[in-house]
């Protein structure tokens, strides 16, 4: 993502990119527009539960556990603000909605612990001029949100949460939220048990989007997303533009998304690691997860490791591809990727795949000497009349040091990709490596080797042990004029001797 106002790069076209407008945003100070609602003497209705006597460096209200009162049925944005000081656990009454219209309503207060909510709601409810650095809650440290509601259906706030560090949603369901949820976190944030749900009248723009921190570790964790998407960028898990410090890693396992299989349910990218500078992030961990009609954006990071993954593509599909794994970034200066591991995943394809929703395993781009490896995967076609494929796995510019595809499965394809090659690569991979593939359907080739993203030699290319007794190429591999590759090929089922 560039800067306000700087012209976007061409991107190549990568898998038929998203229409969804994947906007850039400052990240920049709060600006003190609205006013700080600064804590003052709401006490009356406060039941302090717990008071431990404070310490000579200590403030008064050190670890208290209070009691909001009863929601006033208007804005409560001042009562919460004075509660939420200092070191203590705020309980709010079961199952109220309490409403915070203001802008930067609860903002360095000195905050540290819990807002535990009993099943209550936090209605964000900000109706002022809009800005990219409005949010309602910033500046907090070590905050932990738990068995709460949280919904912004009309709200006019780029974000919730803004400026907070270590920040912890545990336990949280999410709904009608318009503005990102987080954004511009410094350091560390980690959700748990936590879901985003459709209540039927949403309201036009729906995000509820999570912001990869700039430093220290982001998890997210037994969650599940099923409701529309139509968010200012593109992912529900969004690293665009994050300026990484060393060290940073990002870990999401055991979730799933868009599972209902619902109209308008379906994203641009279920998580986009897309950092710019030259610091990658150490490792990128996406596990045990379930994703319908979306896709993974997966760069900038040392290690990225996507591991028992499933991915289904139906007639509800309005992502912009049906191609689960990309390998992209449109900033101009970004970090390098190291490698990435591909493993134990599946992939299917429904007969309903609209056909404006092109089909592809991978388009890889603009991140040279990476080592990449595809293991154990399988992939379900149930092509109808009119689906369109692209090169399955196709490297463009910038191709990887070395690529492994070793016991991946491609099964029922028919005629879909007839016209295409299992494999393409406009910029040569200096290693390829074909092991243990069972492969069925019918392809234009095995390998397409061309210049269009500048060719190059390759060392070494192999494919050995595969089983090809299924597939059909109706034409031999090609390597274009320039290109030249150093080719082993044991005997296989193919036929086809280099």
């Amino acid at each position: 993502m560039a800067e306000p106002g700087a012209e976007r790069e061409a991107e190549d076209d990568p898998g038929q990119r998203s229409s969804i407008n994947r906007r850039s945003f400052v990240r920049g100070g709060v600006v003190g527009a609205g006013g700080v609602l600064v804590a003052g003497a709401v006490a009356a209705g406060l039941n302090s539960r717990v008071t431990d006597v404070s310490g000579p460096m200590e403030p008064a209200n050190q670890n208290l556990a209070v009691t909001a009162p009863e929601p006033s049925g208007e804005d409560d944005s001042a009562t919460l603000a004075a509660l939420c000081v200092g070191r203590r656990d705020v309980h709010l009454r079961s199952g109220a909605t309490y409403v915070i219209a203001a802008r930067d309503a609860i903002s360095g207060t000195g905050f540290r612990g819990r807002i535990v909510g009993n099943g209550a709601t936090l209605k964000f409810a900000y109706t002022g001029p809009w800005s990219e650095s409005s949010s309602a809650i910033s500046g907090l440290h070590d905050v932990t949100l738990q068995d709460l509601f949280i919904t912004a259906p009309d709200a006019n706030l780029f974000s919730v949460f803004r400026d907070c560090t270590n920040l912890r949603l545990d336990h949280v369901t999410v709904y009608a939220c318009s503005p990102k949820l987080t954004y511009a976190l410094p350091r560390d944030f980690s959700a748990h048990r936590i879901r985003w749900i459709s209540q039927g009248d949403d309201p036009p723009v729906i995000d509820g989007s999570l912001y990869v921190p700039d430093a220290g570790r982001f998890s997210l964790t037994d969650f599940d997303y099923d409701a529309g998407f139509t968010g200012r960028t593109g992912a529900i898990v969004s690293a665009i533009a994050t300026r990484t410090a060393p060290g940073t890693t990002v870990h999401v396992a055991n979730g799933r998304a868009f599972t209902a299989d619902l109209p308008g349910h379906s994203a641009d990218g279920f998580i986009d690691i897309e950092p710019v500078g030259d610091v990658p992030f150490d490792n990128v961990t996406v596990r045990d997860i379930v994703l319908y009609n979306t896709s993974c954006y997966l760069t900038g990071a040392r290690n990225v490791t996507v591991d028992n993954c499933t991915f289904v593509y139906t007639a509800n599909n309005s992502s912009g591809r049906a191609i689960p794994f990309v390998v992209y970034n449109n900033n101009g200066s970004r970090p390098p990727l190291g490698a990435l591991t591909v493993r134990d995943c599946r992939v299917e394809w429904t007969a309903g795949n609209p056909a404006d929703q092109t089909i592809g395993i991978m388009t890889y781009q603009s991140h040279p000497g990476a080592v990449v490896r595809f293991t154990d995967n399988s992939y379900h076609f149930s092509p109808a009349a009119g689906q369109v494929a692209q090169d399955l796995y196709w490297v463009k510019d910038g191709a990887p040091a070395v690529m492994s595809i070793r016991g991946d499965a491609i099964l029922e394809v028919g005629d879909l990709a007839h016209s295409q090659a299992l494999i393409r690569t406009d910029s040569t991979v200096r290693r390829l490596m074909v092991r243990e593939m069972s492969v069925s359907g019918t392809f234009a080739q095995k390998l397409r080797a061309g210049g269009d993203g500048g060719g190059g030699d390759g060392d070494l290319v192999v494919f050995e042990s595969n089983d090809f007794t299924g597939a059909t190429f109706t034409g031999a591999d090609s390597v274009a004029a320039g290109v030249t590759l150093i080719r082993r090929h044991s005997a296989d089922n193919a036929g086809i001797e280099y």
